[in-house]
C-alpha cells in the first residue's frame, strides 16, 4: 500500500493555519487583558498622583482629597498619604503666616502713633549716618 502524500499536505496545511491563527488570538487577548491590568492598578493612579501634586504645585492654597484610584492600589496608598499630609502641613504654615499678618496689621492699625514715629525715627537715623559718611569722606 502507498500512500500519496498530497493526500496529506492540504488537511495539515489547513490544521497549522488554524493553530497558529488561535495561537495570535490567545496571545492578542493576554497581552490586551495585561495592559488593561497594568493601566487599572498603575496608570491611572500613577497619572491621579501626578495630577495630584501638579494641581497642588500650581495652587498650594487648594488641596485636593486624595483621589480613588489611588486607594485601589496598595502601592500608592503610602504615597498618597504622604501627599495629603504635605497638604495639611501648607496649609498650616499658610495659615500662621496670614495670621501673623493680620496681627501685624492689627498692631498697626491701633498704634498709628508708634508707626508714624517709627518711621520718622528710622529716616532720621538714615539722614545722621549719611551726614556722617560726607564727614568722613571728607
Amino acid at each position: 500500500m502507498i500512500v500519496d502524500p498530497s493526500d496529506f499536505r492540504d488537511p495539515l496545511r489547513m490544521m497549522f493555519s488554524g493553530s497558529l491563527l488561535m495561537l495570535t488570538v490567545v496571545i492578542f487577548a493576554g497581552l490586551s487583558a495585561l495592559r488593561m491590568f497594568l493601566h487599572h492598578h498603575y496608570g491611572a493612579p500613577l497619572q491621579a498622583l501626578v495630577d495630584s501634586i501638579n494641581a497642588f504645585s500650581d495652587d498650594p492654597l487648594v488641596a485636593s482629597p486624595i483621589v480613588d484610584e489611588l486607594l485601589r492600589s496598595r502601592e500608592f496608598v503610602a504615597a498618597a498619604q504622604a501627599l495629603e499630609t504635605l497638604q495639611r502641613e501648607r496649609l498650616a504654615d499658610i495659615g500662621e503666616a496670614v495670621a501673623l499678618c493680620q496681627s501685624m496689621m492689627d498692631y498697626l492699625a491701633e498704634n498709628p502713633g508708634r508707626r508714624a514715629r517709627a518711621i520718622r525715627h528710622a529716616g532720621a537715623c538714615r539722614g545722621n549716618r549719611q551726614e556722617r559718611r560726607n564727614r568722613s569722606a571728607l
